[in-house]
């Protein structure tokens, strides 16, 4: 027992009294502490910058909720900034991210009242990615935390020309829920600027109904409160033909983003994605304005509202990562995943086969 006691000592008397440590409060404030249905969402501001670069994290302690327990967090923040954010999936009611969830529920009103102790940042992404053509970032559910920061990252990177080998990023995102793209639309306002380079498919496996009734649904959705209520694009067929709802799709152009959306005649569906069934080729969803409003035909939101709001455009189901990778050449790509074990090893299974060069990141409490 001596000598885990003596690593154990020697690792806590470095995080604690180490040139990382940011132990004390007046090194950062909290900006905010909220939470939504399955987690804690935590800003802090810091006196200077404090993480460079894409992937790193930081170790949390709470002395409101634990006096000794302390635990890793990814940093979904931009690199290079003074600003800290993180999102911690709540485990469970008798496990510390579930008591840390109940109690900023119920017993914070205002962020200061959260009492927080950080160490960090720490970690780094095994990759260069300033050497790779195609970089291809694949999410599961809270596991987005650290492609975050790296999309701010690239982006940042490749505003400034300092990525001149970077052509292509692929952002893959997995989540049971539309609400829960929320969590990444700060970063995905700002690729809507760099098309040409950065692609997005959202993947939702668990879509609510429309306000009207429709269950199958197979595109994306302008997901905001209104009369139109969730509005999804629905894919019904009937063995194997085409519905002949499907042949009322019209294409517009809302007059306030001059952006292209489509209605159905007959069923009054309306959608930002150009349904499957309007020609022959497979749907590619390129996200392009994800905080624009809705089509004419929904409630159009206020700006403090569309912050609130998820992205317009997804797909249900989960995505096929071998189909995705065949399209990439091996010399150049660089594939990075973190989420659930299952969907990060069948990503490396499918980065491997084509002796692709990849890094993974996987986390459970």
């Amino acid at each position: 027992m001596g000598l885990p006691l003596v690593v154990w000592v020697g690792e806590w008397m470095i995080r604690s009294c180490g040139p990382k440590s940011h132990q004390s409060k007046k090194s950062f404030v909290v900006l905010k502490a909220k939470t939504d249905d399955s987690t804690t969402h935590l800003v802090l501001q810091t006196n200077n910058v404090l993480f460079q670069q894409p992937g790193d994290y930081c170790f949390l302690s709470f002395p409101q909720i634990s006096a000794l327990e302390r635990h890793p967090f990814s940093i979904a923040a931009c690199p290079g900034g003074t600003k800290m954010e993180f999102r911690m999936k709540n485990m469970g009611g008798s496990t510390f991210t579930g008591r840390l969830h109940n109690h900023v529920k119920n017993n914070v009103m205002k962020a200061e009242d959260l009492d927080v102790k950080m160490t960090g940042p720490y970690g780094k992404i095994s990759v260069k990615l300033e050497r790779y053509t195609n970089i291809v970032l694949c999410a599961g559910g809270i596991g987005v935390t650290p492609m975050i920061s790296t999309l701010h990252w690239l982006f940042d990177q490749s505003k400034e020309s300092k990525l001149p080998n970077l052509k292509n990023v692929l952002f893959i995102w997995t989540v049971r829920y539309e609400k829960q793209l929320i969590w990444c639309n700060e970063v995905l306002s700002k690729l809507a600027t760099l098309p040409a380079i950065f692609q997005v498919q959202l993947y939702v496996t668990r879509p609510s109904k429309t306000a009207s009734g429709g269950g199958g649904t197979s595109g994306g959705a302008a997901n905001a409160a209104g009369s139109a209520g969730n509005i999804e694009m629905i894919n019904i067929k009937d063995k194997g033909r085409i519905s002949p709802i499907h042949m009322h799709w019209e294409s517009l152009v809302d007059e306030k983003t001059g952006n292209t959306y489509y209605h159905n005649k007959a069923t009054d569906e309306t959608t930002w994605v150009k349904p499957a069934e309007m020609d022959s080729t497979t749907l590619n969803v390129v996200l392009q304005s994800p905080l624009s409003s809705l089509p004419p035909t929904g409630e159009v939101s206020s700006a403090e509202k569309v912050v609130d709001e998820a992205p317009a455009e997804w797909i249900k189901g989960r995505p096929n990562f071998e189909k995705i990778l065949i399209e990439y050449p091996t010399d150049g790509t660089c594939v990075l995943a973190c989420g659930p074990t299952p969907m990060v090893k069948d990503v490396e299974g499918k980065a491997s086969a084509k002796a692709m060069h990849f890094h993974k990141e996987i986390f459970s409490f």
